[in-house]
């Protein structure tokens, strides 16, 4: 953090903020202020600084985090706890991180499918001006200018069919709906006539020096990617990101210089939960070198720093360079895995690990290893250690698998189609999305309460309040399962009291408010209401998810939810 003086007061006040909008666990209605819960973080408050570029070198961050950090971690003292990032509802505000997407409002296919890309999208008509040759990653390409003077990385595929574009298209409209910022990928046909060598083209060499680009190394670069009959080059196309970069982000501590950001980022929930993200699409390196913070000016000389994630080639089960056996081990453990050495020496690696069992596809290579069977989202790794997936929490992961759980099939469909891939590797890519889905569903929205999207409606004179059950949406839970309230009379402190729930529809509960009058003071009367589900012949109390705490405030005709509470144990 800045030692500045000056910034004190504001990040206090900040902080007091964000403390005064968490969600605590104590059951007392006063504990959330009779106000709104905040949906957008002050962090994009305009400041004046001259922030410098850091840089993540691919090799230094391998071994940052596969070893230099986990050692440092492991002798210092660093509790872990709840993110420190969220609302009175239990949900991630707005911010320059994060914004609420398919989470909060409807999300149409066709808004699913054209994701970050406003319409943007590249076409090969030409003329590409090549700036520069793209150096680092596993797939080649190269930087163009398009004939509007926007720019571009144009990127190839990597060996495995069409998978290494395909991710960047998919995964990143998958991360866009649930509310990160990525750049605009497109799929791109092009001839090689329409490029043309900027005058001062460059690539590097192994020392990494510029070095002037020739022909031969462009056409390299064409050599690796897919030619179409009629001799065009199938690509995708990556829209340059508005603002001044300011390179990537880490996944710990703060940015020095940035005012804003002043909640650690390991302790940002969006960050921690994305780990639900990376195992869904199997994005093993999701690490800070594939980050990107954007000096985005208000002003001149003010501005806030924007943070997005970018390049999501490796998804969707790529093979690494290297021994098969890494390939076989993707998702189970890291690169570099202490623990995992030691266990293999231990037992002479005869224990029976669940790599063992590893196949390919139907389709042979272009999807490697990604599949349904042996995916547990709780074990899965990355490649490298990441600090902030480590310190997920069980609420975390709850509140993204709430995301994912939104995702309907037209909209995943949609998505994918984007691809542009035919009909046999589109159909098994979605049915293996499914598949990982349902088993992130199962295990995330099955402990803590399901049920989301309060909403306090009125019914003639009389004030209900009702909850969409995700787990019954997402065909987790069964239709016809069942529900239970309880509410507090408003203004006292007796003990809640037992009520009828109707269903508006299956997963749909809805309770009815207890009448209020104002209080003498002219302040409303605080309650609480729980509601749970009823226990069933196919599932006893203690398998059943704990219930959902709303705390509320009645004012005669009006009511207003301030609270959200998702014990992690049953409560009747």
């Amino acid at each position: 953090m800045m030692n500045d003086s000056r910034t004190r007061p504001r990040r206090a006040a900040l902080c007091a903020l964000v403390g005064s909008i968490a969600a605590g666990c104590a059951a007392d209605a006063e504990r959330f202020p009779p106000h709104s819960p905040l949906w957008r973080d002050p962090d994009r408050a305009p400041f004046s600084a001259s922030l410098t570029e850091y840089e993540s070198p691919v090799r230094w961050s391998a071994l940052d985090q596969s070893v230099t950090r986990p050692v440092s971690q492991f002798l210092a003292v660093n509790p872990g706890g709840e993110a420190r990032n969220v609302n009175a509802w239990d949900e991630v505000p707005d911010s320059s991180w994060f914004q609420n997407r398919i989470g909060r409002d409807p999300l149409t296919a066709d808004a699913a499918a054209l994701g970050p890309c406003e319409l943007r999208l590249l076409d090969g008509s030409g003329p590409w001006t090549i700036v520069s040759a793209k150096v680092e990653g596993a797939t080649a390409g190269f930087v163009i200018e398009a004939p509007g003077g926007e720019r571009y990385l144009i990127k190839f595929d990597d060996g495995q069919g069409p998978r290494a574009t395909l991710a960047d298209v998919v995964a990143s409209r998958l991360y866009w709906a649930a509310g990160f910022d990525v750049p605009c990928y497109n799929i791109v046909y092009f001839d090689r006539s329409i490029l043309a060598l900027g005058p001062h083209a460059h690539g590097k060499n192994a020392y990494g020096e510029h070095v002037p680009l020739s022909w031969t190394g462009v056409d390299a670069a064409l050599s690796r990617a897919i030619r179409l009959p009629d001799g065009r080059f199938r690509s995708v196309a990556s829209l340059y990101l508005e603002g001044r970069p300011l390179g990537p982000w880490r996944y710990h501590g703060t940015r020095d210089g940035d005012r804003n950001d002043i909640i650690p980022h390991e302790d940002r929930r969006e960050l921690r939960a994305s780990r639900l993200l990376a195992a869904w699409t199997d994005h093993s390196d999701q690490r800070e070198g594939n980050t990107l913070s954007m000096w985005i000016e208000t002003s001149p000389g003010m501005g806030f720093v924007r943070h997005h994630l970018l390049d999501f080639g490796d998804c969707f089960g790529h093979f690494w360079v290297g021994p098969a056996e890494l390939a076989w081990r993707r998702e189970h453990v890291y690169f570099f895995d202490p623990w995992q050495l030691l266990g293999d020496f231990a037992t002479l690696g005869v224990r029976e690990q669940p790599w063992d069992h590893a196949r390919l596809g139907s389709l042979g290579s272009v999807f490697g290893y990604y599949g349904v069977d042996g995916f547990n989202p709780e074990a899965w790794r990355p490649g490298y250690p990441n600090p902030a997936f480590g310190r997920m929490t069980e609420r975390d992961g709850a509140w993204l698998a709430r995301i994912i759980a939104r995702f309907d099939e037209a909209q995943l469909a949609a998505i994918v189609a984007m691809a542009e891939v035919d009909s046999a590797l589109s159909d098994a890519l979605l049915a293996t999305l499914a598949g990982r889905r349902q088993k992130i569903l199962e295990r995330y929205l099955t402990r803590l309460s399901p049920l989301a999207d309060p909403l306090i409606r009125s019914v003639g004179k009389q004030l209900l309040v009702c909850a969409h059950d995700l787990a019954v949406t997402a065909s987790v839970a069964s239709a016809t399962r069942t529900y239970w309230a309880r509410v507090r009379q408003p203004g006292t402190d007796q003990p809640l009291s037992s009520v009828p729930v109707t269903l508006d529809a299956p997963g749909e509960p809805c309770v009815a408010l207890p009448a209020a009058a104002a209080a003498s003071s002219g302040r409303p009367l605080a309650t609480v209401i729980e509601v749970g589900v009823v226990p069933s012949a196919e599932r006893s109390e203690a398998s059943l998810p704990a219930p959902l705490r709303l705390h509320l405030y009645l004012d005669g005709e009006h009511a207003l939810i301030a609270g959200i509470e998702r014990p992690r144990h049953p409560a009747r």
